[in-house]
């Protein structure tokens, strides 16, 4: 098959093109190594070189929003007539599946979106954006999503024929994380070997119930000193966190399997909401691959991932929830089983879909 996959070149916030990893690329790279002709047609938000270059097996095209903002829209079209696409598919974000469903449907070709959050809930005003989202969604050939509750809640919005199909593609570990030695990776980022340390990493937003976590760090120093928290990733401007932690900031792509190994119990938070009940951590999924334990908060998402771990469980929005899970941790650990299947499975079930989607 000829395939185009459409994406935002910094989903994330993390360069495509220069440090390769996740949904976006392994999806597009898994199918190129099936033998599949696979261009993946990136946009930048502002203004670089652009270039068309063949690398891994896939030929990348970086294009520049700016200064015509069609012209993104325009260079896929013309991709996707020079090379006779069968499927053109859009993920990353809602202006890809868009794209993907209405140069398609102009070339007589087949779509396909996919989608790992609820995009709807990031800009609930933008009712315009929302309505040719569900356009898309309803007249493309096929729908994939990163869990069951968020494919459900997509081909609801849009009401999806039923002759159409639709499936789920898991999130994933990359190749990188796998298990490793706990003291060897608290050495290299600087942590003692003294404590049982448990991990956060990832967006420290208000709006993801953060502040029920910070809480509760407050109370397990008092209660249980020789409980410490590890935390990493970004951090919201103005956001206080407690003094006696170990705050790495944001730290390089190949030091977070350190984290990961290092910790020993990793807590995953969200909120009780339109974004939390339909998001599917990856940090989740590289915990496991690492063999490090979760704790999360009890979204039907999380169910969905965690889903032959019940111990992992508490309740959202409450910091006691939280008190009382880590020490209940601390007390009864148990040891998951590390995730042996990755992308390449996912890439199996794509695979499929698309070979017999087709109109």
């Amino acid at each position: 098959m000829r395939l185009l996959f459409l994406c935002k070149r910094r989903p994330l916030s993390r360069d495509l093109w220069e440090r390769p990893y996740g949904r976006f690329f392994n999806l597009a790279i898994e199918m190129a190594k099936k033998g599949h002709e696979i261009d993946l047609i990136l946009l930048i938000y502002n203004i670089e070189s652009e270039f068309s270059e063949f690398r891994n097996g896939i030929t990348w095209h970086s294009v520049n929003l700016l200064p015509n903002p069609f012209h993104y829209f325009f260079y896929v079209k013309s991709i996707a007539k020079k090379r006779k696409a069968d499927w053109i598919i859009g993920f990353s974000d809602t202006y890809f599946g868009i794209c993907a469903q209405i140069i398609a449907e102009k070339t007589n070709m087949n779509s396909a979106i996919d989608a790992y959050d609820n995009y709807e809930s990031y800009m609930k005003w933008n009712k315009v954006l929302h309505f040719f989202w569900r356009r898309a969604l309803n007249k493309c050939d096929l729908v994939t999503a990163a869990g069951p509750e968020l494919l459900n809640k997509l081909l609801k919005s849009c009401h999806y024929s039923k002759k159409k199909r639709a499936g789920v593609i898991s999130m994933s570990a990359d190749s990188g994380f796998s298990m490793g030695n706990k003291s060897e990776s608290r050495e290299r980022l600087g942590l003692p070997n003294t404590f049982f340390l448990v991990g956060y990493s990832g967006s420290l937003n208000r709006n993801r119930d953060i502040h029920f976590f910070l809480e509760a760090i407050k109370i397990l120093e008092k209660t249980t000193p020789e409980i410490k928290f590890v935390l990493t990733g970004r951090k919201q401007t103005g956001l206080r966190l407690p003094d006696n932690i170990f705050w790495l900031g944001y730290i390089p792509d190949n030091m977070v399997v350190d984290v990961y190994r290092s910790v020993d119990v990793l807590i995953s938070i969200n909120a009780d909401s339109e974004f939390g009940n339909y998001s599917y951590p990856v940090k989740i999924y590289e915990a496991l691959a690492c063999g490090t334990p979760i704790l999360a908060t009890s979204t039907e998402s999380t169910k969905y991932v965690l889903k032959d771990y019940p111990e992992a469980f508490f309740q959202p929005g409450s910091t006691e929830e939280i008190v009382s899970s880590v020490q209940r941790f601390y007390k009864a650990q148990y040891t998951p089983e590390p995730i042996t299947s990755g992308w390449e499975k996912q890439g199996d079930i794509l695979e499929d879909l698309l070979l017999n989607s087709r109109s």
